[in-house]
């Protein structure tokens, strides 16, 4: 299965209005954690994430492709969402994809700088 079709499938799980939330402070403004955006974007870069790596075989030579995937479905992920979604969206993503790159970073700690930019790229991105 593709990765943009499995995000899609995601993405269309739980497209609902945004419900309440904790609302927390971040580098490019505020979000709500508890929001439907905030919830999708890190469920689905966790899934996303953790389907690429074990796809690549959980191997340290695979960063960089695993590098390339994530930046890609950033990329298309953030395409659907406009506006406040976007933000919260995005602050969610980041979240779930740094859930499994600190674990990528823990099997592979030869990679952290190449990790530590991904996820800057990210949320330069976001």
């Amino acid at each position: 299965m593709s990765i943009r079709f499995f995000m899609l499938i995601l993405m269309l799980g739980s497209l609902s209005a945004c419900g309440g939330g904790t609302q927390l402070g971040n580098a490019a403004g505020s979000y709500l954690v508890g929001s439907e955006f905030f919830k999708q974007g890190e469920t689905t870069a966790t899934a996303t994430a953790l389907s690429a790596w074990e796809n690549l075989g959980k191997s340290c030579q695979q960063v960089d492709a695993f590098i390339g995937l994530m930046e890609k479905s950033t990329d298309d992920a953030t395409s659907q969402y406009k506006g406040k979604s976007v933000e919260e969206f995005g602050s969610g993503y980041l979240s779930g994809l740094s859930k499994v790159v600190k674990t990528i970073r823990s099997q592979c700690p030869n990679q952290s700088s190449k990790l530590d930019q991904l996820e800057q790229t990210i949320k330069d991105k976001l």
